[in-house]
This record gives C-alpha cells, sequence and structure tokens, in this order.
C-alpha cells in the first residue's frame, strides 16, 4: 500500500494559478468562485448519476463499504492534448461498474477507484476520504490487552466501522445559493462557507467540467454542524474597502478596482488557510497518464483539529492541482480520530497514553466515553471509573 506523505493544498493552488473572484453571499451561505489562469486541456471530467438507496463498494476482499453514493465522476485523459467535447456529448461505452442488483435498489462497485482502459479512471467522490477516515483510525488494538478492552474490540476493532454525513439538501438556504449564483466564463471551482465557517472547496480542471458539475454541490457531504449553522438568522456581511477612491480618471479607476479584487481574492484565501495551510497527510491512489489522484486528511492534533478536512485531489508531476473535492468532518469526529491515533500510537495502552496526553488514567476513560468510544472498553472498566467518579463527589 503506498505510504502516506505530508504536503498542503496552498502549495499546489500556488502552483496552478488559481485564485478567488468576490464571492456572492445568499443569506447564511458565501460562494467564493474559484479561477484559472489556464485551463487544463487534455483532461475532462464527468459525472455518472447513481440512482441506488445504497451503494456497496468492494474496498478489499473481505472489506466492504456502504452508503448513499449518487454519483461517481469518471477523469478522461487526452493525451494528444486536443480539447476534449463537452460533457453529455460523448458516446463511451456503458460502464461496467456500479452494477445494479436486480431484485433491490443496491449498486455494487469494484474498489473506490478504478482504471478503465489506460485513459480513464472511476473514482468516488469524497467517499475515498471518508472510507480511509474509518479504515485508517477505527482498527483493532495491536496488543490484546484483554483487561481493559472488550473481547469484540480487541478482535474486530470499533464496529460498525461508521459516521454521519449531511447531504448538502439539509443546509438551509444552499438550494437557493446555487440557483442564483452567478458564474465565471472561467470560473473552474468555488469555495463554500456557511456562517462562514469553510464547508467544502472543490475544483475542476476546465470551466465547462465545473459548469456540469455546478448542481452536483447539493448532493455532496457536509458535517452535522453546517445544518445549525445555515439557520442561525440574518446575512453574512459584504466584504467592503475602506477609505475614499483617490481615481482622476478612467484608468485609475481600472487600477484601484483591480487592487480592491487583488485584496477581496487574498481575505477570501485567508479565510480557508484552516484547509489550504494545514499540514495535510495524503496517499496516492491510483493514476491516469501524468496525472494521480490521492486521498488526503488533515492534520488532526491542537491547534490545527478544530478544522479537520478529508477528500481527494489530482495533480500532475509537477504538482500542478487539476481537481480538488473536500468534506469537512465534525469537532467529535476530528477528536474521535485524534483520539483513537493517540491511543494507537502508545500501543493502546491506557496508563501511557493518559500520560502522554497529560491526564489522568480516568479522565482519559471518560474522554473515550464521551467521544462514543466507551464500548470499546470492558464495562467493569467503566464501572469503576463512575464509582470512583461518584466518591469524590
Amino acid at each position: 500500500m503506498p505510504q502516506w506523505n505530508q504536503t498542503q493544498l496552498a502549495q499546489h493552488f500556488n502552483l496552478s494559478g488559481i485564485s478567488c473572484a468576490p464571492g456572492q453571499i445568499w443569506n447564511g451561505i458565501r460562494l467564493v468562485p474559484l479561477l484559472r489562469e489556464k485551463p487544463i486541456e487534455d483532461l475532462r471530467l464527468f459525472r455518472e448519476r447513481n440512482s441506488a438507496d445504497l451503494s456497496v463498494v468492494e474496498v478489499d476482499d473481505d472489506l466492504n463499504y456502504f452508503s448513499y453514493i449518487p454519483h461517481s465522476y469518471v477523469l478522461h485523459w487526452r493525451p494528444d492534448g486536443v480539447p476534449d467535447c463537452v460533457s453529455g456529448t460523448q458516446i463511451r461505452k456503458k460502464n461496467q461498474d456500479g452494477k445494479r442488483w436486480k431484485h433491490a435498489p443496491v449498486a455494487q462497485f469494484e474498489r473506490m477507484a478504478k482504471k478503465r482502459g489506460t485513459r480513464q479512471l472511476r473514482f468516488l467522490p469524497q467517499h475515498l476520504g471518508i472510507e480511509s477516515y474509518l479504515h485508517q483510525f477505527f482498527n483493532v488494538p495491536k496488543i490484546d490487552w484483554r483487561d481493559t478492552y472488550s473481547r469484540s474490540a480487541i478482535s474486530k476493532g470499533l464496529l460498525p466501522r461508521s459516521t454521519w454525513m449531511l447531504s448538502g439538501w439539509g443546509i438551509d438556504g444552499f438550494r437557493d445559493a446555487l440557483r442564483l449564483f452567478e458564474r465565471y466564463p472561467q470560473q473552474i471551482g468555488m469555495m463554500l462557507f456557511v456562517g462562514d465557517l469553510l464547508a467544502a472547496i472543490q475544483v475542476c480542471p476546465s470551466a465547462q467540467d465545473y459548469q456540469a458539475l455546478h448542481s452536483s454541490f447539493l448532493e455532496d457531504l457536509y458535517g452535522e454542524i453546517f445544518w445549525y449553522y445555515s439557520r442561525f438568522p440574518g446575512k453574512l456581511p459584504e466584504l467592503q474597502a475602506e477609505g475614499d477612491s483617490q481615481a482622476q480618471s478612467f484608468e485609475d479607476l481600472r487600477v484601484e478596482l483591480q487592487s480592491l479584487r487583488g485584496e477581496i481574492s487574498a481575505f477570501q484565501t485567508w479565510m480557508a488557510n484552516g484547509l489550504l495551510e494545514t499540514p495535510i497527510r495524503s496517499q496516492e491512489v491510483q493514476g491516469v497518464g501524468p496525472y494521480h489522484l490521492h486521498r488526503f486528511i488533515s492534520e488532526l492534533s491542537p491547534p490545527f483539529g478544530d478544522q479537520t478536512h478529508l477528500g481527494e485531489f489530482i495533480c500532475d508531476s509537477q504538482g500542478r492541482l487539476a481537481y480538488l473535492k473536500t468534506c469537512r468532518l465534525s469537532r467529535q469526529q476530528s477528536e474521535q480520530a485524534w483520539l483513537l491515533e493517540q491511543l494507537d500510537a502508545q500501543l493502546w495502552h491506557l496508563e501511557k497514553t493518559a500520560k502522554a496526553l497529560n491526564i489522568s488514567h480516568d479522565q482519559l476513560v471518560l474522554k473515550m466515553e464521551k467521544l462514543g468510544l466507551g464500548k470499546l472498553l470492558k464495562p467493569q472498566v467503566l464501572d469503576q471509573v463512575h464509582k470512583r467518579e461518584r466518591e469524590k463527589k
């Protein structure tokens, strides 16, 4: 399995000539267009819809992933560099992946990412990162601490390995914001802020690809916190310039306008620094031509843990970003993963983990219980801690 490497998304952004245009606001939703100086001509991104109520993905020979998956993406590489046709006008073979079950509304996929010949790659957006999150952190203890952990935890880990996410349809006002959004001709992506909290970023190879995928933001997955943030009353503030114009001519006005747009772009990029400037751990999944698909998760440890994002990106051999889709975890999901990582680093020894975190054994047990990890422990371990807590009172 490919190793995990540390990088920053800001590095890929800077190499790709991607910039922000002034954002647009609809109540508590701020949509920030992303523009690319020069579109990527030899790569296209298509969507294949999936109408099944449930999808099953064969992750490994003995491991399956279950979720609602509204669509998959297909990456098509043109080695001659000639621009491809517009999505929806091309003739393609019927895909053999994502086949439907005969007697149930269920679709079955083989692997999260699968090559189709030498020029196409099918992958499941966002689920690449989510599956990695579940598989990487919710594993079985490395040592059989049978006096501490339950029998099922030692043999199977935290079961079920599951997490809960919100569809974009559940974000109040999001549908109207997407419908009213004014798109730029050279727009290749968008940053979504809900209550000025970064929810997601999407980048596509070209403006045609983004235009075809614009409405699919509603079918993406988001942390439950955005359900609450979208229901806050009031409208987000507009970004405005301070001071009066000093322009004496139309040329001066043009220069001032360009400067103002640059300042707004820089500020909006700063608003997303919780993801862009945060270290991320990435793993290469597949490749097609000079492009490579990676999945990632941002740093979990404080002070980065307040904004934990995961997802996938595609870049070329020079590190230039062709595609990006992110998903933000809730605070509890981030803390769960971080605590499980600390336990794993100490070989799941409670006393050593508590010492490394500068807390007591009982505080660690209570923290595990609060984060929904108490079922990993034996009932008597929890009972003893609760008894000592009651005696303190």
